[in-house]
């Protein structure tokens, strides 16, 4: 168990357990060309589904010959974990920078924090939010895998962080399991489908700007709500 630091109420910090996160194998790491098809396939899996994915795409867009992919990961199973494990390694590096800056902070702006930094996350890789949708649509035994693995407990931070503002007694007190859904679909939904909101809105959700005006607005809404106040008048971006 790797142990998370939570705020209190007060704002101290105090130390709770949470699951380990585990990373993708090193040893890919000095490999080249595993990480070369690792990259080429996470899109793919991402378009396509692990179902309509296929190891022949995959070596094409790495320019390779595809007995080198089993080479590499043995089959399209274990390249998908892998690819999985690269990708979601990535989030968890950015969590845990998070926890490493959140004892500076008091609850509610850890919280903010940490949402803002799952909305970069999800603006600057569309296609690990669309490998977990695939998954939920497809269930068994990968979309198990990938929620005890990483969703469970990258949820289990977000929701310590809600508890943990709620009690200071700073935000309302709406569960985590609503509170979390709202703040995750309010990025993963904008992002995730950008060529909707280019075709809709004609803007470019990849934009450095666009990115972080609607970061701040999404957190904007989740502290401060729609109801125009003078309070909210004179903190929105």
């Amino acid at each position: 168990m790797k142990r998370l630091r939570s705020a209190s109420a007060s704002g101290r910090l105090e130390t709770a357990a949470t699951p380990e996160i585990s990373r993708a194998p090193a040893r890919l790491a000095t490999q080249p060309t595993a990480n070369a098809i690792l990259e080429a396939a996470l899109p793919i899996f991402a378009r396509d589904g692990f179902d309509g994915a296929s190891i022949p795409a995959i070596a094409r867009a790495v320019s390779i010959g595809h007995p080198l992919v089993h080479y590499h990961f043995g089959s399209k199973e274990k390249l998908w974990h892998a690819a999985a494990d690269h990708a979601f390694g990535e989030l968890v590096e950015s969590i845990d920078a998070v926890d490493q800056h959140a004892g500076t902070l008091e609850p509610v702006a850890a919280l903010e924090l940490l949402c803002r930094t799952f909305a970069q996350f999800t603006a600057s890789h569309p296609m690990h939010t669309l490998i977990v949708l695939n998954e939920v649509r497809a269930g068994g035994q990968r979309f198990d895998w990938l929620v005890e693995r990483y969703l469970r407990p990258l949820h289990a931070r977000l929701d310590r962080a809600i508890e943990a503002a709620v009690a200071t007694g700073r935000i309302r007190p709406i569960p985590a399991v609503h509170l979390a859904g709202i703040a995750i679909g309010a990025t993963v939904h904008f992002f995730g489908a950008g060529p909707l909101a280019e075709r809709l809105y004609d803007v470019d959700v990849r934009d450095a700007d666009v990115i972080e005006t609607h970061t701040r607005w999404v957190l904007e809404i989740l502290m401060n709500g729609l109801a125009i106040t003078p309070a909210a008048a004179s903190s929105a971006p």
